[in-house]
């Protein structure tokens, strides 16, 4: 790569790889039967088969000093084990793109990934 170029607005990060300004940018799969992204005039295709891992995770935040606090998190950890138990949360996260099947998809920074 000759260039890393930064843009923090999401619409003019895909409206510069519509417009053939730069070559690609980094997202996750859509949920479109070829994962493609459609906004207005962009459209977006992901290259086939290859996919970079970004290895994250989603979190909540309670704060203990509220008032209702526990009885909050207590809430949450039910309705997450009910959610996990049926399936929902890998559901969910496969429909938006974030589970990919790996046996199909080349990554391209698996060897860094398991240093």
């Amino acid at each position: 790569m000759k260039e890393l170029i930064r843009e923090d607005s999401w619409l003019s990060m895909a409206r510069m790889v519509n417009i053939q300004w730069v070559d690609f940018l980094l997202m996750p799969f859509n949920s479109t039967t070829d994962q493609s992204f459609t906004m207005g005039k962009v459209h977006l295709v992901p290259v086939k088969k290859v996919a970079i891992v970004l290895n994250d995770s989603r979190h909540y935040v309670i704060s203990k000093a509220h008032p209702k606090g526990k009885e909050a998190i207590d809430a949450m950890n039910k309705g997450l084990k009910l959610l996990r138990v049926k399936g929902v949360i890998t559901k969910a996260y496969q429909q938006a793109g974030f589970f990919i099947d790996k046996k199909n998809i080349h990554i391209l920074n698996e060897a860094i990934i398991h240093l």
